[in-house]
C-alpha cells in the first residue's frame, strides 16, 4: 500500500503500452525465468486483476483456458477483451466487464506449478 504509484506499473496500464507500441512486451514477465515474459504474460495479468477486482484472487501462476496458458498465442478477440480492461476507469465497470465469458473466471482452473506439477483447482462457488 506504501508503494509510489510512479514506482508500480499495472497491468492494465502495460497492456495499452504494449499494444500502442510504447513498451516492448519482451520485457515483461519474471526476469530470470526463460518462457515468463511476453505479451501472454501481461494479458494473464491484466485479467487477474480484473478478476481481484471482482473478488476472485487468484495466484500469479493460476490460469485458464484458452488464454493463460504459458506462451499463448493471443488472437484479435482475446486483446481486444484486454483491450477493454484496460481502458476501464470506473469501478462500475468491474462487474460489467468481468461477466463477459472471455473475462470471467471458470469454476475450474489450472494451477501451473514447477514445485507441484499442472493441477487442476476447483474454485468456491462465487
Amino acid at each position: 500500500m506504501d508503494v509510489p504509484r510512479d514506482a508500480f506499473l499495472v497491468a492494465g496500464d502495460v497492456g495499452r503500452d504494449c499494444r500502442q507500441g510504447r513498451v516492448d512486451p519482451r520485457m515483461c514477465g519474471v526476469s530470470g525465468v526463460e518462457g515468463l515474459r511476453g505479451l501472454w504474460f501481461v494479458h494473464g495479468n491484466v485479467l487477474r486483476d480484473l478478476a481481484a477486482l471482482n473478488g476472485v484472487e487468484l495466484l500469479p501462476w493460476d490460469g485458464w483456458e484458452p488464454w493463460l496458458r504459458k506462451g499463448t498465442s493471443l488472437g484479435e478477440d482475446a486483446l481486444a477483451a484486454a483491450d477493454a480492461v484496460a481502458a476501464a476507469r470506473s469501478p462500475d465497470d468491474w462487474p460489467r466487464l468481468f461477466a463477459d465469458p472471455r473475462l470471467t473466471v471458470p469454476a475450474e482452473i489450472t494451477s501451473y506449478t514447477s514445485y507441484l506439477g499442472d493441477r487442476r483447482v476447483t474454485l468456491p462457488v462465487r
